[in-house]
C-alpha cells in the first residue's frame, strides 16, 4: 500500500480554487445567457412577423404553380429571383398502418421475412439482474464498475452548462 502526503488542508485548498474558478466560470455565462436573452427578445416578434409572411409567400407561390401546370411542361421549373419554381416527380412515402405486420403475415406470409423487420437484441437492463456468473456464460462483460475518484459541483442549473463547457474544453486538449 502506497502512503500519500495529501492533507484534508491540500484537498481544501485544490477544491476552492476549483470552485472559484467555476463560480467565475458560471458568471461569465449566466453574463452570456442574460445578453442573448435580451437579444431575442430584440428580434423574436420581427423574426416571427417575417417567418409568417415568408410562409405566405410560399405557400401563395405553390398555390398558383399548382393552379397554371401548363406553364411547367417544358422545361418542368426554372430559376426567378434566385428561387427555382415548378413541378419535380416524387416517389411518395410509404406509411404502414397499425396492423400492417399482422396482415402481412396473413396475406404475404410467403415474403414475411423480407417485408417485416425482427430485431433481436439483448436487454441491458435484463442483463444487469444476471449475476456474474450468468453474464460471464453469455459472453457479457461488466465494464466501468468500480471506484473512479469524481468532482461533482453541488448547484442550480447552471452546473449543466459549466459541466458541458468544461467537457468540451478538455476534448479539444486532446
Amino acid at each position: 500500500m502506497t502512503q500519500t502526503t495529501e492533507t484534508i488542508e491540500t484537498f481544501d485548498t485544490l477544491t476552492e480554487t476549483y470552485a472559484l474558478c467555476r463560480e467565475e466560470l458560471a458568471d461569465s455565462l449566466r453574463n452570456l445567457e442574460d445578453e442573448l436573452q435580451a437579444v431575442r427578445r430584440n428580434y423574436l416578434q420581427q423574426i416571427k412577423d417575417h417567418a409568417a409572411t415568408t410562409q405566405q409567400a410560399k405557400s401563395d407561390l405553390e398555390n398558383a404553380i399548382e393552379t397554371a401546370p401548363a406553364m411547367f411542361v417544358k422545361p418542368r421549373s426554372f430559376v426567378l429571383h434566385g428561387i427555382k419554381i415548378g413541378f419535380k416527380k416524387s416517389k411518395g412515402k410509404i406509411e404502414p398502418g397499425k396492423n400492417a405486420v399482422e396482415l402481412i403475415r396473413k396475406h404475404l406470409a410467403d415474403r414475411f421475412d423480407v417485408l417485416v423487420e425482427t430485431k433481436e437484441e439483448p436487454i441491458k437492463p435484463a442483463l444487469a439482474d444476471l449475476t456474474a456468473g450468468e453474464r460471464q456464460l453469455i459472453g457479457c462483460k461488466l465494464v466501468g464498475a468500480g471506484d473512479l475518484p469524481f468532482v461533482k459541483a453541488t448547484g442550480d442549473n447552471i452546473e449543466k452548462l459549466v459541466d458541458k463547457i468544461l467537457e468540451d474544453a478538455g476534448s479539444v486538449e486532446d
